[in-house]
């Protein structure tokens, strides 16, 4: 195992594309506190193109074993499938760790002066729960591309599922965002009154509950939850601001979505790479 470490990132720090993959997500990070501060709130849309980057650069690095024949090398050299799954896991992890570092440190730096009052627990924990997230993105990343051989393909389908998570994150919160009533002005006498019918829009009940734990386990639904909840700290105000108890309770789980997607995505995808045959 220590073998396979040393050279997955002996192989990892020779790539060109590991370098500008770093390169990129500290030049996201400078974007997005421009925008931030331009704009004063904190836009998901900021955000999105940092796991983009991630799926680029985890796909046309592994892609690259698949076609040097490297996974096959390893195996020949008396590896197991399950080493090979994991040690490239955990360089890549390393990889999205430090990404995500320079991405919320030069945010953070660029952001000094630009922050309204706010609980500091909150920063903190939703700064680790985007880690999380970082790490959640590139277990599943990691996953689908040691399944897939070709690079052009691999490329391709990490970015697409990246933008897929987005797209279903906003379909389920259309889905949750109609009220349970609705209002319809009608007129009796000449005289308007406003009567309160059930919205047939609104999804109540044991759905609601199963899409908003959809929401909260899928990587990109945690994103949007932690910009939300730290959202007033980049406004104009100068004001101290206080967390309502669903947003304390929402910052609690979280990040327990995000570890438990991670396990549950990296025990499918070590078990999957072991029944690939590697051409």
């Amino acid at each position: 195992m220590m073998k396979l470490l040393r050279a997955g990132f002996r192989r990892a720090f020779k790539s060109i594309i590991f370098w500008l993959g770093l390169c990129a997500s500290l030049l996201m990070g400078v974007i997005s506190a421009i925008n931030t501060r331009t704009c004063q709130y904190l836009d998901d849309m900021y955000i999105m193109p940092f796991f983009v980057i991630i799926a680029i650069v985890i796909a046309l690095i592994i892609g690259t074993e698949h076609s040097d024949g490297s996974f096959r090398n390893k195996i020949t050299a008396g590896h197991s499938k399950g080493s090979i799954y994991f040690a490239n896991l955990i360089v890549f992890l390393a990889f999205a760790l430090v990404a995500a570092l320079l991405y919320l440190g030069i945010f953070a730096l660029l952001m000094i002066g630009h922050i309204s009052t706010f609980p500091t627990y909150a920063l903190i924990v939703s700064a680790v729960g985007f880690v999380l997230v970082t790490l959640s993105y590139t277990v599943i990343l990691v996953s689908v591309s040691m399944m897939i051989s070709q690079r052009a393909i691999n490329a391709v389908v990490c970015i697409l599922l990246v933008l897929a998570t987005v797209f279903s994150i906003y379909v389920i919160d259309d889905m949750l965002g109609h009220s349970e009533f609705i209002e319809i002005t009608t007129i009796i006498n000449g005289e308007e009154h406003a009567i309160r019918e059930p919205n047939p829009k609104y999804i109540g009940g044991t759905p609601r509950t199963v899409l908003q734990n959809i929401e909260m386990l899928i990587p990109y639904g945690a994103v949007i939850e932690y910009s939300e909840i730290i959202d007033p700290c980049f406004a104009d105000y100068n004001i101290t601001f206080e967390l309502q108890p669903e947003r304390v309770e929402q910052l609690k789980l979280l990040p327990i979505y995000s570890f438990i997607l991670s396990l549950v995505v990296a025990a499918a995808g070590w078990l999957l790479f072991r029944k690939k045959e590697l051409k």
